[in-house]
């Protein structure tokens, strides 16, 4: 494999491949990661019989934080499950769905908020009345 992966695509550059199973490519700036992943299962599918479709392949892309979404969707197009996502964007989004409240906490306290302030907005007047005439009696002493 080592020796043929350079004639497959001459924007693969910096290849490795391990005896367990593990082929480690980049490829040049502008290449678009979409047909890398195409080149590379059709030359896996003619010149091995490997069906990515049906194999377990780790892909580790670098890619913009803008293309993640497109690169993401064209993977599941091809069905591909990606697995996990990582980098500094993500990461920065992982650490902060973390540090946020639970959504049923959230909920839970909303709820507690709620019922408070339903409560006083059903005694207001009686409220109100009474802290006129604590204010009165305090003036009339």
């Amino acid at each position: 494999m080592k020796k043929k992966i350079p004639i497959v695509d001459e924007n693969f550059k910096n290849f490795s491949v391990q005896t367990g199973g593990l082929i480690s490519i980049n490829f040049t700036g502008n290449y678009d990661p979409s047909k890398a992943i195409d080149t590379l299962s059709e030359w896996l599918m003619y010149s091995s019989g490997i069906n990515v479709k049906y194999s377990s392949v780790i892909i580790q892309i670098n890619a913009k934080s803008n293309s993640v979404n497109e690169i993401t969707d064209y993977l599941e197009s091809k069905n591909i499950v990606v697995n996990s996502i990582d980098g500094p964007v993500q990461n920065a989004i992982n650490s902060t769905k973390e540090s946020m409240i639970d959504t049923n906490y959230m909920i839970l306290i909303s709820g507690i908020i709620g019922v408070i302030v339903a409560v006083i907005s059903i005694f207001f007047d009686n409220v109100t009345e009474g802290i006129r005439r604590i204010i009165i009696k305090i003036k009339n002493r």
